[in-house]
């Protein structure tokens, strides 16, 4: 009896340590990302609004580059930032994505149906009330900006609150978000991106067509799958497809299937015991000897994975630790002043603002209950409406997705400083209402 409480100990950790530490690890990186990213917005807006403002503003229009003869290539950092380091973000965005669906919070109907259409309603509504305030007019372009969640900003949030909120109610957010970025890549895609040139878009879906043909025949060599997802940032680029697609794409082309355990197993089993054979022999002392079994070992783990999920380790920390804190330095600097306010009146903010805030918090509450009451979702077990009204909140800080749109959305530099301060100030109207919300219930 003892031997099989034990054996159900071990079966119960190790579930654990494969499926619950893998999420809280998720969740830590994510919300520390998302501090740092509250931490570098602030000292954006205040380095814009000092003495080195105009030398802060100067910086990002700045070109670097090269040429070889008559030819040459340059780009600004602003362009380098969005266009080209934004691509390693969506390539984790798209790898998550794929990673939910297949083994996460997506990966069946049951799981996937009620954050999807919460998703889906979080996007539709606030869209519309965008589009109300500014129908018929130029600035309708930005309907997009009000749809988008931030995962790393509401999740830090929702963190705040530690164990007073449920876990199933993090999960549920965390989907959601999810859900909300594949909207926004489908947006991205379709929306807004103009003046194709079809002959590099033909070329971008040759090299699409690749991908995809060495993913379905089982190939896992990241260096060729790289290499072509480089190829695809240019095509897509020259095209005039938002460039950073071509990350979502490469993400799901690589592979997430896993390499054949027992023949790494076997590999590991013989390095392991040539290493207790070192370990034994009293002749051996080279430390170097040990540290390059161990790395084989290590070595040999390594391509138990999935490729896909080698990439998403090497990925994660880089574009949490600096890819999205140097996107929001680069485009979070606004000057506030007395004009700033007075454009917190115009069509293009009161979208925004109504849209982050009423549009999503309503869209998301409405959705989820009609599906629920409908028998089309289920609503997690051990979470109340009113939890998920207060988590809707939080879906509305839409910060770094919503500052991405913006520069997708107008060209107009007066719209673009007016919808980047009422996606700061929605945002941040829309974090504390939710946590305090929250709070309050958790009481």
């Amino acid at each position: 009896m003892e031997i099989k409480h034990i054996q159900n100990k071990r079966k119960i950790n190790k579930v654990k340590n494969s499926i619950v530490l893998p999420i809280q690890q998720y969740f830590k990186d994510i919300e520390l990302g998302g501090l740092i990213l509250i931490l570098v917005t602030i000292l954006a807006l205040i380095i814009a609004n000092s003495p080195l403002g105009e030398s802060y503003f100067h910086f990002w229009h700045t070109k670097i580059g090269f040429s070889l003869g008559n030819r040459g290539f340059s780009i600004d950092f602003h362009t380098l930032i969005n266009d080209v380091l934004m691509t390693l973000f969506f390539i984790v965005v798209g790898g998550e994505i794929k990673r939910e669906i297949i083994e996460g919070a997506l990966s069946s109907k049951e799981k996937a149906i009620l954050p999807v259409l919460a998703a889906l309603g979080g996007m539709m509504f606030p869209a519309l009330i965008y589009l109300f305030f500014n129908f018929g007019q130029s600035t309708s372009s930005g309907w997009g900006i009000p749809t988008a969640t931030d995962i790393a900003f509401s999740l830090t949030v929702f963190s705040l609150l530690g164990k007073k909120a449920p876990f199933s109610l993090k999960i549920f957010l965390a989907a959601l978000a999810i859900a909300d970025d594949l909207g926004a890549i489908v947006v991205i895609a379709f929306f807004y991106s103009s003046n194709l040139d079809w002959q590099f878009l033909f070329s971008g879906f040759i090299i699409v067509a690749i991908l995809l043909g060495m993913n379905k025949m089982g190939a896992k060599n990241l260096y060729l799958y790289s290499f072509l997802g480089i190829l695809l940032w240019y095509f897509f680029y020259m095209a005039g497809i938002h460039p950073t697609i071509s990350g979502v794409i490469y993400a799901i082309a690589v592979p997430f299937s896993f390499s054949n355990y027992g023949e790494i197993y076997k590999k590991q089993t013989e390095i392991l015991q040539s290493y207790i054979l070192t370990l034994l022999d009293k002749n051996t002392t080279d430390k170097l000897v040990r540290a390059e079994i161990i790395e084989k070992i290590q070595d040999e783990s390594h391509k138990m994975e999935a490729p896909l999920h080698n990439v998403l380790i090497f990925l994660h920390p880089i574009t949490n630790y600096f890819i999205m804190p140097l996107f929001a330095f680069a485009n979070a600097g606004i000057l506030i002043n007395t004009s700033a306010f007075d454009s917190l009146a115009s069509p293009v903010a009161l979208g925004i603002m109504f849209g982050l805030m009423i549009g999503k918090s309503t869209g998301i509450l409405l959705t989820s209950f009609i599906a629920v009451k409908l028998k089309i979702a289920q609503i997690p077990d051990g979470i109340t409406w009113k939890q998920i009204y207060g988590m809707a909140w939080l879906a509305g800080i839409g910060f770094t997705m919503s500052m991405f749109v913006t520069g997708l959305a107008f060209t107009n530099l007066n719209h673009i400083e007016t919808a980047k301060i009422a996606i700061l100030l929605a945002s941040t109207l829309s974090g504390i209402i939710g946590y305090i919300l929250l709070k309050k219930l958790s009481k």
